[in-house]
């Protein structure tokens, strides 16, 4: 429920620290968005330009 909410102030780009957070998840899971490329529209941070797989998928996959 959260993650959804972070990628949208990512997108916004109005909050530096959600941002740093969300990169640095995005990398330590190698994962992208909430669900994949597409949570971000048309700007995929470079943080997860490599990763295809979704944040909630990575993280449920691990717990």
């Amino acid at each position: 429920e959260q993650l959804p909410k972070l990628v949208i102030t990512y997108r916004q780009g109005n909050d530096e620290r959600a941002n740093r957070a969300l990169d640095i998840l995005q990398v330590a899971f190698r994962c992208c968005g909430s669900d994949g490329r597409l949570s971000y529209q048309n700007n995929v941070p470079p943080s997860c330009h490599m990763y295809s797989v979704g944040c909630l998928e990575s993280c449920s996959d691990i717990m």
